[in-house]
């Protein structure tokens, strides 16, 4: 009888033991697809430089560029252009809550590795602190033995846990 017993509460701790691992695991997987899904760049599409129209101001060259936008129609804007651009002929354009700029890859690339990787720490410790509340671990006043005090004095509302 005590063997059945015994194996059965190994069994039990096995699967607390996988819950707690999943849910380690879960809570910042989650907060990171979170933060990687809400902040995707926008797609950039390709204007063609209107060779012309390029002059050269205080700021560096401007020039036209024409590109076709997603109801068909044919758009033509003056942007600060960089050398590279009017030479090959295109520029990279990105529709940012219906403002069309050109495509900087430092701005619009999404979270940086660092980012990322404080959210996921901060995940992580989220999900510690909910497993181990709900294990029953938290702040005590007095050594936590049964008996020191009473539940009155150790209720929520003086922000202390009673520890079963």
């Amino acid at each position: 009888m005590e063997l059945v017993a015994h194996r059965s509460n190994t069994s039990a701790r096995r699967l607390v033991r996988g819950w707690a691992t999943l849910w380690l695991l879960a809570v910042p997987a989650s907060a990171v697809a979170v933060l990687l899904w809400s902040s995707q760049p926008p797609e950039p599409f390709p204007a063609e430089v209107v060779g012309s129209s390029v002059s050269q101001t205080d700021e560096g060259p401007v020039g036209d560029v024409r590109w076709v936008d997603e109801a068909e129609i044919r758009r033509v804007r003056s942007f600060n252009l960089t050398e590279e651009q009017i030479t090959s002929g295109t520029v990279l354009l990105v529709n940012t809550e219906n403002q069309v700029r050109v495509f900087d890859s430092s701005r619009d690339s999404g979270p940086s590795a660092l980012i990322v990787s404080v959210t996921a720490v901060i995940a992580f410790l989220f999900a510690v602190v909910v497993l181990e509340t709900v294990r029953g671990f938290g702040y005590v006043r007095g050594t936590g033995q049964p008996g020191e005090m009473t539940p009155e004095q150790v209720e929520e509302s003086h922000a202390f846990y009673w520890r079963h």
